[in-house]
């Protein structure tokens, strides 16, 4: 589990450029779990759908503007509970420097596997 390794990803990435978009797909294929992080599934861009690579990413709020997705805050936590049980496995994008509630629920999960 990447979680249990966060040592060795602090080692490898610490001083990579745009390590928070390689670290994930390189351990990914470090640890041959690519198989799991993948469906064929179509992708309509939903919320309720499963996106190809089980990231639960919005890119859908109206409310969005420019070419950033949402961040997670605090009172979306059922949203991601959603998400995690329709089977996303990783989600994208937070701020958890002002999010205790989530952060709280993201260490819980992390836990849990």
């Amino acid at each position: 589990m990447l979680v249990e390794k966060e040592d060795y990803i602090e080692k490898v990435f610490k001083r990579s450029s745009l390590c928070d978009e390689v670290f994930l797909p390189t351990m990914v294929f470090k640890e041959n779990m690519e198989h799991k992080l993948y469906t064929t599934n179509t992708l309509h861009d939903v919320p309720d759908e499963l996106q190809g690579n089980l990231r639960y990413i919005n890119w859908w709020e109206e409310s969005l503007t420019g070419a950033s997705p949402y961040v997670w805050k605090d009172g979306d936590e059922e949203r991601l509970e959603y998400a995690a049980s329709l089977g996303h496995l990783f989600a994208r994008k937070f701020d958890l420097s002002d999010s205790p509630k989530l952060k709280e629920l993201i260490c819980k999960r992390c836990q849990k596997a």
